[in-house]
């Protein structure tokens, strides 16, 4: 389930393990790109604590996520647009 709070400028969005919930910024649901990075964060989170890799002793969920935001996730767009390129 996805909701939409206000946080007063404090996060972007949330993961609620316990009740498989996304809570989302408002000001952040309102701009669409803003929209699509944070959930796509978020979700990738969810997706590494559901499967229990995010609960080691060793392992930071949030390091892996912020790798896949800052370079996975735009090596991915950038490849997107060569591919647009090639296949019109």
């Amino acid at each position: 389930m996805i909701r939409v709070r206000d946080f007063d400028g404090e996060l972007y969005g949330q993961f609620h393990f316990d009740k498989k919930i996304i809570d989302v910024d408002v000001k952040v649901a309102a701009n669409k790109k803003l929209f699509i990075e944070t959930m796509r964060h978020e979700v990738f989170e969810a997706c590494l604590l559901l499967s229990g890799v995010g609960w080691g002793d060793v392992y930071q969920a949030e390091q892996v996520v912020r790798c896949m935001d800052e370079l996975c996730y735009p090596a991915l767009e950038r490849l997107y647009k060569v591919i647009d390129k090639l296949n019109p």
